[in-house]
């Protein structure tokens, strides 16, 4: 997975000479070096930012406690309606992952979280 910053075009173009696969964080970036980008995830970060900021406007901010979200919360998500993801990632391992993630985001797969 690339989560690199600036470093990450070095990354992608090395994974292309070696004809590595590339997972990419919190962005669509399956035109950086297709077909090489099988998956592409997005962190709903302005969301969470401008809940965050609603709730220092409104008065209701708990100042001094954490809140941790996820999948399930819709703040995490798997970029699956691009092209080249179609044309990178065969079908039968696109319908597997997508039943998976249904099943992770339903929550009928459990995972926990980190305490902060």
């Amino acid at each position: 997975a690339v989560i690199a910053g600036g470093a990450a075009q070095g990354l992608c173009k090395v994974d292309r000479e070696r004809g590595a696969y590339v997972g990419h964080h919190n962005t669509n970036e399956y035109d950086m070096i297709p077909p090489y980008v099988v998956g592409s995830g997005s962190m709903e970060q302005k969301k969470v930012t401008m809940e965050a900021l609603q709730e220092v406007i409104d008065g209701t901010v708990a100042y001094g406690k954490a809140s941790v979200v996820g999948l399930v919360d819709g703040y995490v998500r798997f970029i699956d309606e691009d092209p080249l993801y179609e044309q990178a990632v065969p079908r039968h391992i696109r319908d597997v992952f997508s039943e998976f993630l249904s099943d992770l985001s339903s929550g009928e797969i459990p995972y926990t979280l980190p305490a902060l």
